[in-house]
């Protein structure tokens, strides 16, 4: 409230990591009525009052095979697409593999400059999409070999490693998930993906989605794939 009146060009928010345990089924509304009671409280049109928000980093949450934090995530980044002029940026890439049980990530000036380049862009119409915007799951398709082509919006120059990528998961009809192999394609913003483990055809596909699961695959820009499920199982 004191600082109600106070002129702003927009606002930058990274919290979520109390409501990964707790709160997670109303955060979603409870983010959308924040944003519009702020707006409203500085007079503020939509387009007037930016909100920029940070994609949690990866944390065990007492459980690091479990799925909170990537179910959040997903809420994070629906909200960046559902709530008018606003983002999220990623940044399941930003911890070292020593820090599955430190909650905030040591790497802070990485997201804080992520988060300038989104108001850059958006905000100030400097630069181009490019800057903040990381590669994101568009569609899955099933080859005649078993294998499967995943694509991507926002990794039109490729990716930044062509083998040996982590974090994706394959299963079939028994929706038993199991670790699968990835490699690039010759389209650039293309992954094929292949698991030997599924037996019969493959159903669903996850990416990094569980608690801790840091990010170790890029685009051209340097900005990590968002964390995604093919599947609407129940998790």
């Amino acid at each position: 409230t004191p600082v109600i009146g106070y002129e702003v060009r927009g606002v930058l928010w990274y919290q979520g990591e109390a409501n990964v345990r707790r709160g997670r089924t109303t955060y979603a509304q409870r983010f959308t009525d924040m944003v519009g009671i702020w707006r409203k409280a500085w007079g503020k049109k939509d387009a007037d009052m930016p909100f920029y928000t940070v994609e949690l980093t990866p944390h065990w949450y007492k459980d690091s095979k479990a799925t909170a934090a990537a179910q959040f995530r997903d809420i994070q980044h629906m909200l960046a697409e559902k709530v008018p002029n606003s983002g999220c940026v990623a940044t399941n890439d930003l911890v070292y593999d020593y820090e599955e049980e430190n909650i905030h990530g040591s790497m802070k000036r990485k997201i804080g400059q992520r988060l300038a380049f989104m108001a850059a862009v958006r905000t100030y119409r400097v630069g181009d999409s490019d800057m903040c915007d990381a590669p994101e799951f568009v569609s899955m398709r099933l080859e005649n070999d078993g294998s499967v082509i995943l694509a991507f919006k926002n990794a039109g120059n490729g990716f930044s490693r062509f083998y040996d990528i982590p974090g994706f998961e394959a299963a079939g009809a028994d929706r038993v998930f199991h670790k699968a192999t990835v490699r690039v394609t010759k389209t650039f913003n293309e992954l094929e993906l292949r698991c030997e483990a599924v037996d019969g055809r493959i159903e669903a596909v996850r990416y990094n989605y569980h608690n801790w699961a840091p990010g170790r695959i890029w685009n051209t820009r340097g900005l990590p794939i968002i964390p995604f499920r093919t599947d609407n199982w129940p998790l």
